[in-house]
């Protein structure tokens, strides 16, 4: 999350700061010091959208995991489906 431009911020300096440059305080001189209530104003205006857009990525990643396992099992499952260990039990933990 970045925070508006404000004014004492440098103007040769393109990027805006984020949340933690300015609560921390880093980079004093390109930005100027951000108060609490402004970082989270900023944040309240900001994390909506971007909860929305990894919702959206964790759903696309879940469902391309399922179409991927579906066709592993179609071609006969991985390695670890097929082959036991020295103990003769099935590796686990890989699915």
């Amino acid at each position: 999350m970045t925070l508006p431009r404000k004014e004492g911020d440098r103007p040769d300096w393109p990027h805006r700061p984020t949340a933690y440059d300015g609560l921390t305080g880093h980079h004093p001189s390109l930005y100027a010091p951000r108060t609490v209530d402004e970082v989270v104003a900023a944040a309240k205006e900001a994390y909506p959208a971007l909860i929305g857009h990894y919702d959206r990525w964790l759903a696309h990643l879940a469902n391309r995991l399922t179409y991927e396992r579906a066709m592993l099992a179609e071609a006969g499952g991985t390695v670890a489906d097929r082959v036991s260990g020295p103990s003769g039990k099935r590796a686990k933990g890989w699915n």
